[in-house]
């Protein structure tokens, strides 16, 4: 099977909603989780929001009444079962103080900075939130609007790639 062209960047709102949902079975990221098990798309979240995934659902959890352990427990084999669907995408590189200068939110920088390293492909990051900052530099999809671009199919690719003149470039390096 080859490496799938779409690649779809879970924000928090996102996977919450799925686990927050009384009827995950018309929840649309169920079947964005059902649909990355084809091979039509790769699903990732970024290493970032795993602590903020488990702090939120086990204080959820607690204010619906779950005993602390119970919940604790819960979230746990929820985020093992969500790392059985999702690969995990970790933020690195020194242009993080510019980059974090610039955002208006810090959670989203983090995201769209862990979706720069995915290249090759169609990226989108998947999030519930309307005002959700992805720098410029991703588009963001709900994920009915996700569910959407995944079944059109591949889409043509327009960049333009540069024309690289290395014989060009070897005689400036060496003026």
């Amino acid at each position: 099977m080859h490496e799938p062209d779409k690649h779809l960047v879970l924000d928090v709102s996102a996977v919450l909603d799925l686990w927050l949902d009384e009827d995950v079975a018309t929840n649309h990221v169920t079947r964005l989780l059902e649909i990355a098990g084809t091979g039509s798309a790769r699903l990732w979240v970024t290493a970032t929001i795993l602590n903020t995934l488990d702090y939120v659902a086990v204080s959820r959890f607690k204010q619906a009444g779950i005993p602390p352990s119970d919940a604790r427990q819960a979230v746990t084999q929820l985020i093992a079962a969500l790392l059985e669907r999702v690969a995990v995408l970790s933020c690195f590189g020194f242009e993080q103080q510019s980059l974090y200068q610039s955002a208006g939110d810090f959670e989203d920088a983090q995201i769209a900075s862990s979706a720069r390293v995915l290249k090759g492909g169609q990226v989108r990051i998947v999030s519930l939130d309307e005002e959700f900052d992805a720098l410029g530099e991703i588009p963001v999809l709900t994920p009915e609007q996700a569910l959407a671009w995944i079944e059109r199919g591949p889409e043509p690719i327009h960049a333009v790639i540069p024309f690289v003149d290395l014989a060009l470039q070897q005689t400036r390096l060496r003026l």
